[in-house]
């Protein structure tokens, strides 16, 4: 369980957000560079999102969770990575995501950029599922990504 997730439905202000960043920056999670690159209108911005206020009133939230694990493609391959973020809802479903700091390239629509996104990253996430559910021993029932550049959260699967 994140303790740093605060009170069930807590109201949070853009100082709480830059509040938090300085003090991940402090306690040796985040670099000055790390730190510095963060913007405290994204973080909130995700809060107050559809998705981020399901992961404030989700029972569990994981953040950063190393993991590996043996995956066929199509031999076996042994794959060690670090999960963003997965949270547990009242049903026991866990909902992937994972940040995108990717940028629309000159020329791109916003439906070009989404497909693009789609197709980069849909087999890193199917790791992920795989690992959550090997590891943790429960059904990942959705995956999102959260794209810093549009601040919005793109649904690649449901489960």
């Amino acid at each position: 369980k994140d303790e740093t997730a605060g009170p069930i439905g807590a109201e949070r202000d853009l100082n709480w957000f830059k509040a938090y960043v300085d003090g991940l920056r402090e306690r040796g999670i985040l670099s000055l560079a790390e730190a510095e690159s963060v913007k405290a209108e994204s973080l909130k911005s995700f809060a107050d999102s559809g998705l981020g206020r399901r992961m404030l009133n989700s029972r569990a939230v994981y953040r950063e969770q190393p993991f590996s694990i043996f995956v066929k493609m199509p031999e076996d391959m042994f794959v060690q990575g670090i999960i963003d973020a997965f949270f547990i809802e009242d049903d026991g479903g866990a909902v992937l995501l994972d940040y995108k700091t990717n940028a629309i390239r000159m020329g791109e629509s916003l439906d070009e950029f989404h497909e693009r996104m789609k197709k980069t990253y849909e087999l890193q996430l199917g790791i992920y599922k795989d690992a959550i559910e090997k590891i943790k021993g429960v059904k990942v029932k959705e995956a999102y990504l959260y794209l810093t550049a549009t601040g919005e959260d793109l649904k690649l699967s449901e489960y």
